[in-house]
């Protein structure tokens, strides 16, 4: 499912689109059982020649749970990095059953986003193969330097790991 997300985000962005709120909660799944992305609401016009209405530098944008460690800090820029975290977001919720960083505070969540390097999901799922650890933790690198360079790549990851190829995140 997150593979076919990955592949919708990469058309997204090379349209000059970031969607800036990967969650749960925005995919959808057809009668088929088709993941659909949903909500562009937050979204992005990397390509726009005229702004619709700019975002305030400090505001927040997208789900705190979810959201990147750039967007966390106040950065308003919607580069495909926040995607790709949020990619990342994504699949860690659905393998571990919660979100990367949880807290009883807005301020705590944004603290943990920018500070902490989310529990590994195999401390909560046992079984869980490492190499889809290994996409997960990359996609929840701090730096976005440090996190796949494409939505593209992550679902090219993806693939390779559900066909039982070595992942680029395993250092192989």
């Amino acid at each position: 499912l997150v593979m076919i997300v990955a592949q919708s985000i990469a058309y997204a962005h090379e349209h000059g689109v970031v969607h800036r709120d990967l969650k749960p909660s925005n995919v959808l799944l057809d009668l088929d059982g088709r993941p659909k992305l949903a909500d562009f609401g937050l979204a992005k016009d990397l390509t726009a020649q005229v702004s619709r209405g700019t975002t305030q530098p400090g505001f927040l944008i997208g789900t705190p749970a979810h959201m990147a460690p750039e967007q966390a800090a106040g950065d308003t820029s919607g580069q495909p990095a926040v995607d790709i975290y949020g990619l990342g977001a994504l699949l860690y919720h659905l393998l571990t059953g919660c979100a990367p960083h949880t807290a009883k505070t807005l301020d705590a969540i944004l603290r943990q986003i920018i500070d902490e390097t989310p529990l590994a999901p195999r401390a909560m799922v046992a079984d869980l193969p490492a190499p889809i650890e290994a996409i997960v933790m990359r996609c929840l690198e701090k730096r976005p330097d440090e996190r796949y360079a494409s939505a593209r790549d992550v679902a090219a990851e993806l693939e390779r790991f559900l066909s039982g190829q070595p992942v680029q995140a395993m250092g192989e």
